[in-house]
């Protein structure tokens, strides 16, 4: 007859060494998700941020360019709020209350570019002073601003 030897060297792995193997790779894959998705979220809101500086920074230059060839343009407007569009400067109505209608992030279609609502105002005390406000809608919630400060020479 037959005889079978009992092997004492079995190979394998036994379901607790498999299951420590699972653990360690779900850990590690959790870990690169986590951190993967920290960092998109800040490369979007830097690119949102920047894309904000960028409309700030072409409203003062705009107002520099107009301010250079038409100074009474800038000064007359500059009792409320305004944008510039190309070479025009449109007037942000105001509501009763005196606040701009960009004060509360409704949206108007002159001061208007993709998802940003921009405005500048001249400031109250010091009249060569103007601010440009950019507010945008952050794309995981809230509502972000960037604003620049330009002094007329």
């Amino acid at each position: 007859m037959f005889k079978f030897k009992a092997r004492n060297h079995q190979a394998g792995d036994t379901i607790i060494e498999v299951l420590i193997a699972v653990a360690v790779v779900t850990s590690v894959l959790g870990i690169v998700y986590s951190t993967m998705n920290r960092n998109l979220t800040t490369i979007r809101r830097n690119q949102e941020q920047t894309e904000a500086s960028k409309m700030a920074q072409s409203q003062i230059e705009s107002l520099k360019g107009l301010y250079s060839v038409s100074p009474d343009t800038i000064t007359n407007e500059a009792n409320g709020g305004f944008c510039i569009n190309g070479a025009t400067v449109v007037a942000i109505p105001t509501k009763p209350s005196g606040t701009l209608n960009g004060d509360d992030l409704t949206t108007y279609s002159t001061c208007v570019s993709n998802f940003l609502r921009y405005v500048i105002k001249r400031d109250s005390t010091d009249t060569k002073l103007y601010s440009v406000t950019v507010r945008y809608d952050a794309f995981n919630g809230g509502r972000n601003e960037v604003k620049m400060y330009y002094r007329i020479p």
